[in-house]
């Protein structure tokens, strides 16, 4: 009695069941990271926003996030920069930012930079309440604001039970009958 085996059929149905369940699970934590740094960074008060006659607004003072804590958002690019993509081939989730700042925050940078002017002869920037010019600003280290990693662990079980969940329903659910071993007889 021959036994009839499905093997490339079923690893693709495999495949494509691991596919939509990393994309499910990539997804939640893409939304997860977003509203991690949905905390808005402009507060009530004086600050670096100044007041408009025209819209009747108050003046917003810019509340900067503290080490450790997710960045705040304040233009909402890094929010809006957040992506899950899947790799078919490989069959891996990434979920991450676009942006070079993102890297930033993510990890901190050592500090020891030099900036300088590039199209001018000095820089010139509001700190304080006050403008500075510059020949050159030595950049101080910036500690990590950290929202991928520390997001992604804190609801591990979460995604991973929503993966869990897209691979037992749907197309998962046809691999049980279609590894059931199929005897013919001769």
């Amino acid at each position: 009695m021959p036994v009839i085996w499905y093997g490339k059929e079923t690893e693709a149905m495999y495949r494509r069941a691991s596919v939509r369940a990393l994309r499910k699970g990539g997804d939640l934590a893409k939304r997860l990271i977003q509203n991690a740094i949905s905390k808005s960074a402009r507060g009530p008060g004086r600050g670096a926003r100044s007041f408009s006659a025209k819209t009747k607004r108050k003046p917003m003072a810019i509340i900067r996030s503290k080490p450790g804590e997710p960045p705040r958002a304040d233009t909402g690019g890094l929010r809006r920069s957040i992506f899950a993509s899947v790799d078919k081939t490989r069959v891996e989730a990434k979920v991450g930012t676009t942006l070079k700042y993102g890297a930033y925050l993510e990890k901190g940078t050592r500090g020891g930079r030099t900036i300088t002017p590039k199209r001018k002869k000095v820089l010139v920037f509001p700190f304080k309440g006050k403008w500075v010019f510059a020949s050159k600003v030595i950049q101080g280290a910036i500690k990590p604001r950290p929202f991928i990693a520390v997001t992604v662990n804190r609801y591990w079980p979460m995604i991973f039970a929503a993966m869990t969940r897209e691979l037992k329903s749907g197309e998962a659910m046809g691999l049980v009958s279609k590894l059931q071993v199929r005897s013919t007889d001769k």
